[in-house]
């Protein structure tokens, strides 16, 4: 559970998006961006303000008051593949904690709080994709309720050491 009385949520603004993209990459850095679940992450990069403050969609960003406000953890909603609010899925992307932050429950946090929020826009099912390198955060998913969709990816190799395996599906259900 997080204890730091210094940690602040806020959403995503124009001042504060260099610092989370800087976060992002920051945290993501180990991961090739051309073959992972994280391109579409990678892509976002430069947009972030502008993605997230569309309908339906929030970014949340957790500050440390104690360092100026830097973002030291992030988590973003939106529509799944851009379907309008009307067909009820979203996605949970971008979730990230900055690694001297882990292990306080930020990742939690900010979860629950995207959850809270896509009940709130109207969501009755959530997806989002991890690879299958993630095992901390696919704990996390399954903690929140969060299924893995297995059926869709029998043909490709699990094997994270041959370069081409896939990424992790998970949907919670009936939000």
């Amino acid at each position: 559970m997080m204890t730091n009385e210094s940690i602040q949520v806020v959403p995503i603004s124009k001042e504060t998006e260099s610092a989370v993209a800087s976060l992002l990459r920051r945290n993501l850095e180990t991961f090739n961006e051309r073959e992972t679940v994280l391109v579409s992450t990678f892509r976002r990069l430069a947009r972030l303000h502008e993605i997230y403050t569309q309908e339906a969609c929030k970014f949340l960003i957790a500050t440390d008051a104690s360092r100026n406000g830097r973002p030291v953890a992030c988590c973003g909603l939106g529509p799944f593949h851009n379907l309008p609010l009307s067909e009820g899925l979203g996605e949970i992307r971008d979730l990230v904690v900055d690694k001297e932050y882990r292990g306080q429950g930020l990742g939690k946090l900010l979860l629950d709080m995207a959850i809270k929020t896509a009940k709130a826009f109207g969501y009755q099912r959530l997806y989002l994709e991890t690879s299958q390198t993630m095992t901390i955060a696919q704990r996390l998913f399954e903690q929140r309720g969060f299924r893995p969709v297995t059926d869709q990816t029998p043909f490709v190799s699990q094997e994270p050491s041959e370069g081409n395996y896939i990424p992790c599906y998970y949907l919670l259900e009936k939000l």
